[in-house]
């Protein structure tokens, strides 16, 4: 992922409440929002939520799964 598309991905975490902390140069995104904590990968756009094994990829996707908008079953089925 490009640097702008990296500023274009933590704006719209921001833009969800959602808390970011940058890591390696903004290769690695640590995402916080109310008791979620997950971890989103720049260059591939992979995503995963900590204390689930399940991988996801895209920045929409991080979004609504870091809002809580799926059950815990619904993760499982994604």
């Amino acid at each position: 992922m490009s640097e702008i598309t990296t500023c274009g991905a933590i704006r719209k975490f921001n833009k969800n409440a959602i808390f970011v902390e940058s890591k390696n140069n903004g290769q690695h995104l640590i995402l916080m929002h109310d008791d979620r904590c997950g971890d989103f990968l720049t260059d591939t756009g992979v995503f995963r939520l900590r204390g689930n094994d399940k991988v996801f990829k895209g920045v929409n996707l991080a979004i609504k799964i870091m809002r809580g908008d799926y059950t815990e079953e619904q993760l499982n089925e994604l």
